[in-house]
């Protein structure tokens, strides 16, 4: 395993990187905050956020419904287990 460290960046001071690929997006992002200022990267993110699709109500509404179900489920599920072996144990014990 490879760690590189990062040197000299005023906002991080010293950071430890253990990927080679993460050492490079992070030296590339240093650089690139350090050259922009806020405003120009305040506009960059709107332009960017133009291009986003974001989900219709419908179905973020069908998508929501789904986790909440799944959620339901999942607890019924591991609420029958935690019974079950709670029972077990305690005519064991």
């Amino acid at each position: 395993m490879t760690v590189l460290r990062v040197l000299q960046r005023p906002l991080w001071g010293s950071i430890l990187l253990t990927n080679k690929k993460a050492a490079r997006l992070f030296y590339l992002a240093t650089i690139l905050l350090s050259t922009m200022n806020i405003s120009e990267y305040l506009r960059d993110v709107q332009q960017e956020l133009t291009h986003v699709k974001w989900p219709t109500r419908r179905t973020t509404a069908n998508f929501t419904a789904i986790v909440i179900a799944l959620s339901i489920i999942t607890a019924i599920y591991l609420g029958a287990f935690d019974f079950i072996f709670s029972e077990v144990v305690k005519t064991l014990i």
